[in-house]
């Protein structure tokens, strides 16, 4: 039988990881406007943020489907699929993740090049949101998880909890515990999932022809037991969105920015982040649309 080695940028990758786990795309935002707001993805005023917080799922009660794609370094790409339902104090959500890394390539050991395969990761769940008041829900995320390498997979479940607050209608707080579950093994090896702990708090700004909202958000994951910080702000005239933040405490991630434009009940958004210490760069684009 022949022994193949499967050559991955392992190093590289965890530059964009907040720890060494597996699936780090639960570690990323979902959330275009967030992603341009130094990933303030807990908090962000954006129905796709729902499947990090799915308590903000209150915050849209209108039937609302949002889709994301992300272009990532390293031959890879992450995109979500949302759609809410609501109705009275109660929303529900169903979400879709997939995140996939091509061009691995497969070798003897040692050898030519062989051929390449690629790393598929996707996540498939449900949300439920209950409303207790005009100015405060709680939510919780249950999803399917997983991972496959090659000729090697591994399956598990994860788990999300989400509480929202709003102040006076300007400020808010949000409060976040993600991705608790577990992953089989795989080949041998235990998948440990990225999970944090995560506050955050925003603040609305009202001025004569325009207005503005700053956002901070801080993670803290429990396997590395590191602390991670985003801060962003988005100007916003006459349904047209100027984006910018800064991400402390990663090796890759700083600086954002991004815009989008409201139509009726359609909305577009875009998010630029240049990487440090690797060769790379993410863009994102969503669409949003009410009915």
């Amino acid at each position: 039988m022949k022994k193949y080695l499967i050559v991955i940028l392992f190093l590289n990758l965890n530059f964009l990881s907040a720890q060494n786990s597996g699936l780090i795309f639960l570690e990323r935002s979902n959330s275009v406007r967030s992603s341009a707001m130094g990933s303030t993805k807990i908090i962000s005023n954006d129905f796709i943020s729902t499947i990090s917080n799915p308590s903000l799922l209150m915050n849209f009660q209108k039937n609302s489907s949002q889709v994301s794609y992300f272009i990532l370094p390293f031959a890879a790409s992450q995109n979500a699929f949302s759609l809410n339902l609501y109705k009275g104090n109660i929303s529900s959500n169903l979400f879709f993740i997939s995140h996939k890394i091509n061009e691995i390539e497969i070798r003897e050991k040692p050898g030519d090049l062989i051929g390449t395969t690629s790393l598929s990761d996707f996540a498939l769940g449900t949300s439920i949101a209950y409303e207790i008041d005009s100015t405060f829900s709680v939510g919780v995320n249950l999803k399917f998880l997983h991972e496959k390498l090659f000729i090697d997979a591994s399956t598990g479940y994860g788990i999300d909890f989400g509480i929202y607050k709003i102040f006076d209608n300007e400020i808010a707080l949000a409060f976040t515990l993600n991705n608790f579950g577990e992953m089989d093994n795989f080949r041998n090896e235990k998948i440990l999932l990225p999970s944090s702990i995560s506050f955050a708090t925003s603040k609305l700004f009202l001025f004569e022809e325009f207005k503005s909202t700053t956002e901070i958000e801080t993670d803290y994951f429990l396997k590395n037991k590191n602390t991670y910080f985003g801060i962003g702000n988005e100007i916003e005239y006459k349904n047209i969105f100027g984006r910018i933040g800064y991400q402390i405490g990663y090796n890759s991630r700083w600086f954002t920015f991004g815009f989008g434009a409201k139509l009726k009940n359609i909305q577009v958004d875009y998010s630029y982040q240049p990487l440090k210490n690797i060769i790379g760069e993410e863009h994102g684009i969503s669409f949003l649309i009410n009915f």
